[in-house]
């Protein structure tokens, strides 16, 4: 803010104020990783950052996280807020790519509140592919794990009362797998385990199946001061708030860094949503249920997504 004079009759005053921005430039590193081979064997060929013990293994209340509250999926904020940053005009590279692309997300409910037609990825691929089209598909499910999500390529299912069809019958063209971390299971190196063969799973799957390019994704990160506040239900006290924190800053790091170790596009919108103290940015998080990605998380989470699919060739 500039510097400004008020004069008031005879008195004069003179009022300096500087406003710092905050900085936020705390990137955690992936540690590095064995590569898995190409056929995915059952045996585990990686550690992640630290080995993990269950912090409350007596802990009886399994919540899940991520799940969908009422019949409507949307969060009532989401879309609705937009940052400075965003209003921004900013000359992005494009693509002179045409022809219509269809683009598939498979994950949990943090997929399925971006709305069925995916209106902030639309937004975001068209900076980079202006004069492309797209079709694209949220197969997104609340309260469901990344075994279910693998389940959900081949198998057509039913959710919120509407039919889907098997996901790798709709021949897309790019699948964005996300972390489903938020619907994990427990902070020990097994649960971690049990997600990097998933992981393996789909990929071979979609392979085995199709030519689609995939895209692996992080989403947001959960605030561990804050979370679920708002969901009728669940009343987590300050412990327990922290220790699932963590435990969902574990898998989305997993997944991380199983798109580092094995080479493939990597949309990460978990780091950049984090600040100085490692924590979720309040910004990027509903403010209804304290939980899934606000107008601005989705955002950032859509542009993650355009730019990895960009930044990578596959269209």
């Amino acid at each position: 803010m500039k510097p400004f004079l008020a004069q008031i009759s005879k008195l004069s005053f003179l009022t300096l104020v500087f406003i710092s921005p905050l900085v936020i430039a705390n990137h955690l590193s992936s540690p590095k990783v064995i590569s898995l081979k190409e056929t995915l064997t059952p045996a585990i060929a990686y550690h992640s950052q630290n080995q993990l013990t269950n912090q409350n293994p007596t802990n009886k209340n399994k919540t899940k996280f991520a799940v969908l509250l009422a019949q409507n999926p949307q969060p009532k904020v989401l879309g609705t807020e937009t940052t400075k940053d965003e209003e921004k005009e900013e000359k992005t590279e494009s693509s002179q790519t045409t022809g219509t692309y269809t683009i598939a997300l498979l994950g949990d409910s943090m997929i399925d509140v971006m709305q069925p037609d995916l209106p902030q990825l639309e937004a975001a691929l068209k900076k980079y592919y202006p004069q492309a089209q797209f079709k694209l598909l949220n197969y997104g499910v609340g309260a469901s794990n990344i075994e279910y999500g693998l389940t959900r390529l081949t198998k057509k299912y039913t959710y919120l009362g509407r039919e889907f069809p098997a996901l790798l019958s709709q021949n897309p063209n790019i699948i964005v797998i996300e972390s489903f971390a938020y619907n994990h299971w427990d902070n020990n190196q097994t649960g971690l385990d049990r997600q990097w063969l998933a992981l393996g799973g789909i990929i071979q799957t979609i392979k085995n199946q199709s030519q689609t390019k995939i895209v692996l994704a992080a989403t947001i990160a959960p605030n561990e001061n804050t979370l679920c506040n708002g969901i009728d239900g669940i009343n987590l006290p300050p412990d327990q708030k922290k220790e699932k924190a963590q435990t969902i800053k574990k898998y989305l790091n997993n997944l991380i860094n199983f798109a580092n170790s094995q080479n493939y596009p990597l949309a990460d919108a978990y780091h950049p949503s984090l600040n100085e103290n490692e924590n979720g940015q309040a910004i990027y998080i509903n403010e209804g249920d304290h939980l899934h990605p606000s107008g601005p998380g989705g955002e950032l989470f859509a542009e993650k997504i355009a730019e990895a699919i960009f930044k990578n060739k596959l269209l």
